[in-house]
């Protein structure tokens, strides 16, 4: 607390201040830098009956973006980070809990990198955003696909269909018809498309 807004000024350079915090709160591992906040565990968050009641509370003014793999979310984790601008729910993530995000007004994508979890009814009470899920994963069934108190807007994103290597580059076909090849050496050509693996 000893950093107030008079303490970080430039001091005849050009410097620019980030916040760095990190902590250990029951099994979950937890750290911020530069708004970042990042946590992981394999073990259940313990549930707070308000935001406050968790570390990382007295950093809301300078989180705008959270990676979450932790068994689940906890109740009210962020709810009212009204700097939150986009979130990350890991592969691991089974449950979220009660208005775990509710009030993240500023919330415009979420990303669930695995299976459909438990939301709460009311997790994402107030907030307006994108919401991707992996386009393959079937557990995302449309009952899944829920407003959850808020206005979520569903996409699926693309997935790798095929791929592989070609000489020393790789290549990626996508669900979206999109071809990535790439790789830093030189492309050796074919004398027709055929030649190519991603032909067929």
């Amino acid at each position: 607390e000893t950093w107030t807004e008079d303490k970080l000024q430039s001091y005849g350079g050009t410097i620019e201040w980030a916040w760095t915090a990190e902590g250990q709160y029951g099994n979950v591992y937890w750290s911020l830098n530069d708004g970042y906040l990042y946590m992981y565990s394999s073990s259940d968050m313990d549930d707070q009956t308000s935001a406050s009641g968790y570390p990382w509370y007295a950093y809301r003014a300078y989180i705008d973006s959270a990676y979450i793999d932790t068994k689940n979310v906890g109740d009210y984790m962020l709810e009212g980070f009204t700097e939150l601008e986009w979130v990350e729910i890991g592969e691991n993530v089974s449950e979220i809990g009660t208005k775990a995000f509710s009030g993240c007004s500023k919330i415009f994508s979420i990303s669930f990198d695995g299976d459909a979890p438990v939301i709460a009814s009311n997790a994402f009470a107030g907030v307006s955003a994108q919401a991707n899920y992996a386009g393959n994963n079937e557990t995302w069934t449309a009952a899944k696909r829920q407003n959850y108190g808020g206005t979520l807007d569903w996409y699926a994103a693309p997935y790798v269909i095929d791929g592989g290597a070609y000489g020393d580059l790789r290549w990626e076909y996508n669900s979206d018809g999109n071809l990535l090849v790439y790789g830093g050496a030189d492309m050796e050509s074919q004398t027709s498309a055929s030649g190519y693996p991603w032909y067929k």
